[in-house]
């Protein structure tokens, strides 16, 4: 195959795999992850209204978040208060909680949800759902495939 033509090759290859990662469902960006654990669980104070989190995000108490010491941003999580069995499910954008031993810090809003807010702390157990992987990822698999491309010296994948 001529250099030409292996060039068209790999830019249509490269095109078609681009247009499939913009065009992917959502769910497709999202990777399962296990862990579970049981724990004490606190709730931000109003103080910390339009802060930013450890990931970047301005903190919105109505928002349904929390702060995790190990969980990658964009976990969702279902935390059941083990005293009411009430559930939330939340997705973390902070780091924390950094008090004692707790497990982790819901946003307000979360905290309503689960009958947390009068109490401030209780037990709960925490479930990791899946972790939502963002954008960029696919453009990392993108060029880990034209990397392969380009090593492959025939044009082929």
């Amino acid at each position: 195959m001529s250099n030409k033509k292996t060039w068209h090759v790999r830019c249509a290859l490269l095109f078609l795999i681009i247009l499939m990662a913009a065009c992917a469902p959502y769910h497709a960006r999202r990777k399962p992850i296990q862990y579970e654990a049981t724990g004490v669980a606190s709730w931000y104070g109003p103080g910390f209204a339009g802060r930013k989190t450890a990931c970047g995000e301005r903190y919105k108490p109505s928002a349904l978040t929390a702060a995790h010491r190990t969980l990658p941003f964009g976990t969702s999580v279902k935390v059941t208060n083990l005293e009411n069995d009430k559930s939330v499910v939340v997705r973390i954008n902070d780091r924390g909680p950094y008090v004692g031993n707790r497990l982790i810090d819901l946003s307000k809003g979360a905290a309503k949800k689960i009958g947390l807010i009068e109490d401030g702390t209780t037990n709960v157990r925490v479930v990791a759902l899946h972790v939502d992987l963002p954008k960029s990822a696919a453009k990392e698999e993108i060029e880990e495939i034209v990397k392969k491309l380009d090593q492959n010296q025939n044009g082929e994948y």
